[in-house]
């Protein structure tokens, strides 16, 4: 686990704005060998400077707090084709 999150840490730029969830399934994570790994992977990330540890809602919430960061004539992926609104 660690050589892929060093992987992908090493492929995202700090001026990306690219957002790497980590998903930890139950099964997979919850076994105690596992645990090593895991604080391994967390120690490497949260060792940059550049790395925003958030939540989605913080992540929501600064989007919507910025309106340089919302585009205003965006296409809106819920409205189907050949449909007005």
């Amino acid at each position: 686990m660690t050589s892929i999150v060093r992987s992908l840490i090493s492929s995202i730029s700090a001026q990306s704005g690219r957002v790497m969830a980590l998903a930890l399934h139950p099964f997979v994570i919850g076994q105690p060998f596992r645990h090593k790994y895991l604080a391994k992977a967390l120690e490497y990330i949260t060792s940059h400077q550049d790395v925003w540890l958030t939540t989605s809602d913080e992540i929501a919430a600064r989007y919507l707090a910025d309106p340089s960061l919302s585009p205003v004539d965006a296409p809106n992926p819920t409205r189907s084709k050949g449909t007005t609104q």
